[in-house]
């Protein structure tokens, strides 16, 4: 998906970019904007970039093969549970670039110092991984999170509206889907 739209497009430009240029704001949780709530349902949302670098910073990552796919196997120091983030590339036009090892994912977070045409993303190959700024008409997956609240201090795993989520024992509380959106299968890149 580019940045702050809810479809694919058969080619991703500047041109055809709806955020493209436009002052927006962070958009979590926006069902016009945000695509893992228009797409998943109430509870999920695309994560802000706050909450991706919390990932980044509080789990343990490393570069795997999954399911004959590469990419960022993320696991909690805290509850063992892990999530797998699945080399994506990125379409640029109607190419899809660096397929074969880069995982790039869209956070809901505008870069404001762009000229309104970055927003922030996460991206990793085989040797590092970080927070980025990507121009937002390119295409790149989501991977959805959810705010839900279990009543328990046994970290656990479970599901809304059908797609699964994982405690990784984060600070925040913060819960990660199991795949992107477009897929229900943990190897895959969906939409």
């Amino acid at each position: 998906y580019s940045w702050g739209e809810t479809t694919t497009k058969a080619t991703y430009t500047q041109a055809n970019t709806k955020t493209y240029g436009k002052d927006v704001a962070d958009f979590s949780s926006n069902k016009t904007q945000d695509v893992a709530t228009l797409k998943w349902g109430k509870g999920w949302r695309m994560p802000t970039q706050e909450e991706f670098s919390e990932l980044v910073h509080y789990c343990h990552w490393k570069y795997v093969k999954k399911g004959g796919r590469w990419g960022a196997e993320i696991t909690s120091p805290v509850t063992k549970n892990s999530i797998f983030l699945p080399a994506t590339g990125a379409k640029d036009g109607s190419k899809v670039i660096e397929a074969s090892g880069c995982g790039m994912y869209w956070t809901s977070t505008p870069h404001k110092d762009s000229y309104n045409n970055g927003a922030h993303d996460y991206h990793f190959g085989g040797a590092l991984g970080e927070m980025g700024i990507a121009e937002r008409y390119y295409g790149q997956a989501v991977r959805p999170v959810t705010d839900y609240n279990v009543n328990t201090e046994i970290p656990s795993n479970g599901e809304i509206n059908g797609h699964k989520w994982v405690d990784l024992g984060l600070p925040s509380g913060l819960k990660w889907a199991t795949c992107n959106v477009g897929t229900d299968v943990v190897d895959q890149s969906g939409n």
